[in-house]
């Protein structure tokens, strides 16, 4: 980037971040984290302001790279050379999106009935009480940022000062040390001297805690009469010397360090090497300049995450770019089957920069050195690719960038599949985002594609939760009629679950009431089961399709009449029986039962007076020659049986096979002696039918 590109970016983050520090006056009472913001950002300026001056009087940002061929040049790569001002616009980049975020929040706070808002406030007796974790990781990221532009500027400072050093002292010095060491003296490589003797446990102690202080002057001290274990961390801890001054971005200390010998890739008990933990405390110019001195950049922890992985997780562009400029592997799997591609979509800023693409754009161009992300190489075994990510959250710039910029068909297609055989599309429709949906039917996704998901195998059976998702995808051409792998429809589901909107959606797209599963069930069947007064009155009223039949029997001979009964929904029974034509009260199943009986055998008094007011026969039989009051009597309903022989039930009708397994047979009077029911039993001697009573079962009767 020119410096006038770089002064125009400056300038722009700076009416950004004076327009947050505004905003922010407006809550700056209401707690200490938005006081404690308002003065970074205001640092931050400060910083910024200086950088400014320094870019107007044509004075960049010097260069992380060697000018001199002293010292062993087996650990640096001359190749590895970054501009500062490099970081400095990726710095200027990510910080003007972070506040424009910022700013968007914070404005729907200053209007009134601002809810939803990711920085939300609400009152709490009388104070404003924020939602701290937005809050939290917009400073972190300020904080970082900053202190990236901080060593930016003092690098700024002290270069000024060397450019008045003598020529030849200016030439022969380490560049980077140059920068931030000169102030207190040239630093040139130096050979670990292994005569000098080893530090006792104090010394190395007072070593390690001069690195973790930063006093850089105590340690070249100590480095001058000991050779210490350079691998040993505090107390034996996990942290070597190096890792803890990278994890710190202690530039100084790290060069003085690796120069007496320090191992670059020295590895922590988690296999971590001091590259990968100065990437992920974002650290940017310690991580390049241990990439400059020969850190290994396709070396993994214990968890298989290379440096790579971890910079597009932290959605650092510079240490990315560098990264894939000397070798990193852009296609490299962790344990987890991740690949770097999927950690930028899954990168950890994500909430306070929604929309940056940056890291994406890097990693899925090639450069001479390596290839470029494959955004079709999925998680090893499931083989769920960055795609699948981007869809399953709804990041249509992130998927647009990937099937826009990747060299595979299928990447551009977004015809990928996972594990399961299901595209991207189906997770974008499972989670209702109709953005994405949008754009991946309009970029050639197959509508109708199958998985072996067993309840959901297409996009449309996705997004059944989700109503303009589903009626968009049944305008694009998905087929209402697709049945899942156990033979259900979507319109099953539907008057299943409730669902009258869907229903009434599918409906409208010509999908088949007709349709049967593979138990015989129709949708009527379903509604009337679970008592979906709506989706009967619908199905019912659909005249103009061919076939509907209010007494279809499913494969055991159950029709809708009987489930409502059997499950009591007395309304569904008075829409089935006064519906035209009527329903067949007297039909029965394949186990010789009608709707009276199952109504009669569940209890449902309100159901089966109903269904007897409307013609039924009180004395039914099923297919084991038993009647209702034999069921009643056998299972211990007391009210029942009392009801049934109010109603004119023969309590001496015979049975003459056994009862539900029981080996007994005859009158209800014997089964419930045999089953226990000492109440019944007195019930059913005692009971005195009124004689020369004609009983005439009317539906007025029966209600009284």
């Amino acid at each position: 980037m020119d410096p006038l590109a770089i002064t125009t970016s400056i300038l722009a983050l700076g009416a950004t971040l004076q327009q947050v520090v505004n905003l922010l006056s407006h809550f700056a009472n209401a707690d200490t984290r938005v006081t404690e913001i308002r003065r970074d950002l205001e640092l931050t300026a400060s910083v910024l302001k200086y950088i400014h001056e320094q870019e107007k009087n044509n004075i960049s940002p010097p260069t992380l790279s060697i000018d001199d061929t002293t010292g062993p040049s087996g650990r640096r790569r001359s190749n590895a050379g970054v501009h500062l001002s490099n970081v400095l616009r990726d710095c200027v980049s990510q910080l003007q999106l972070d506040l424009q975020c910022f700013a968007g929040e914070l404005s729907k706070l200053t209007k009134p009935c601002s809810s939803g808002s990711k920085v939300g406030r609400v009152l709490a007796n009388g104070k404003v009480a924020w939602k701290m974790s937005y809050l939290e990781k917009m400073q972190h990221s300020i904080v970082n940022k900053r202190m990236q532009l901080e060593l930016i500027r003092n690098s700024l400072e002290i270069d000024r000062r060397n450019d008045r050093a003598l020529p030849q002292q200016h030439h022969s010095a380490d560049r980077v040390a140059s920068i931030f060491f000169a102030l207190a003296r040239q630093l040139n490589d130096h050979i670990p001297n292994s005569r000098l003797p080893p530090p006792n446990h104090r010394t190395q102690a007072i070593f390690i805690e001069a690195v973790r202080k930063g006093k850089w002057r105590e340690v070249e001290g100590l480095l001058q009469h000991i050779h210490p274990d350079f691998s040993l961390g505090p107390k034996g801890g996990e942290l070597s010397p190096l890792h803890i001054a990278a994890m710190l971005g202690d530039l100084i200390m790290t060069e003085l360090l690796i120069s007496y010998g320090a191992t670059v890739d020295c590895r922590a008990q988690d296999n971590k090497t001091p590259l990968m933990v100065a990437i992920e405390h974002n650290k940017s110019v310690v991580a390049l300049a241990l990439v400059r001195r020969g850190a290994d950049v396709n070396g993994s922890d214990s968890r298989g995450r290379t440096p790579l992985h971890m910079a597009a997780k932290k959605n650092s562009k510079a240490v990315v770019q560098t990264l894939l400029n000397n070798g990193a592997d852009a296609n490299a799997y962790d344990t987890e089957g991740n690949t770097p591609l999927t950690d930028a979509v899954c990168r950890e800023d994500r909430e306070i920069q929604p929309i940056d693409t940056s890291v994406l754009r890097v990693l899925l161009q090639p450069n001479g050195s390596t290839v470029a992300a494959d955004p079709t190489f999925g998680t090893q075994g499931k083989n769920h690719t960055p795609l699948h990510h981007a869809a399953s959250q709804g990041l249509l710039d992130d998927l647009r960038i990937m099937m826009t910029l990747s060299c595979s068909r299928r990447a551009r297609e977004c015809a990928v599949l996972d594990f399961m055989e299901r595209t991207p599309l189906w997770f974008a429709a499972k989670h209702g985002f109709l953005e994405v949906v949008e754009f991946l039917i309009t970029s050639g996704a197959d509508v109708n594609q199958r998985s072996s998901h067993s309840e959901k195998p297409t996009a449309l059976w996705a997004a059944s939760n989700h109503p303009a998702t589903a009626d968009f995808l049944l305008v694009s051409g998905a087929d209402p009629n697709q049945t899942n792998n156990e033979g259900y429809t979507l319109l099953h589901r539907a008057c299943w679950s409730g669902n009258a909107l869907l229903a009434g959606m599918l409906l409208r797209h010509k999908a088949d009431p007709t349709v049967r599963d593979k138990d015989g069930m129709q949708p009527l069947h379903y509604a009337s089961s679970e008592g979906h007064e709506t989706l009967v009155i619908m199905l019912l009223e659909r005249r103009e399709t061919p076939g509907i039949d209010i007494n279809c029997a499913n494969n055991t001979g159950t029709t809708p009449l009987m489930l409502a009964a059997e499950q009591g929904h007395d309304f569904i029974i008075k829409l089935l029986v006064n519906h035209v034509p009527l329903a067949d009260i007297r039909q029965r199943d394949h186990f010789g039962c009608d709707a009276f009986y199952y109504a009669c055998a569940r209890g449902h008094i309100l159901c089966a007076a109903y269904l007897l007011g409307c013609g039924a026969d009180i004395n039914t039989r099923n297919g084991k020659d038993n009647t209702p009051l034999h069921a009643v009597a056998k299972v211990g309903m007391k009210d029942m049986v009392g009801w049934l022989l109010r109603m004119g039930a023969d309590k001496g009708a015979m049975s003459q096979q056994p009862f539900d397994g029981m080996d007994v047979r005859g009158t209800p009077l014997e089964i419930a002696k045999a089953a226990g029911h000492d109440e019944i039993v007195e019930m059913l001697n005692s009971w005195r039918p009124e004689r020369r009573r004609e009983v005439r079962y009317t539906a007025s009767r029966v209600a009284l």
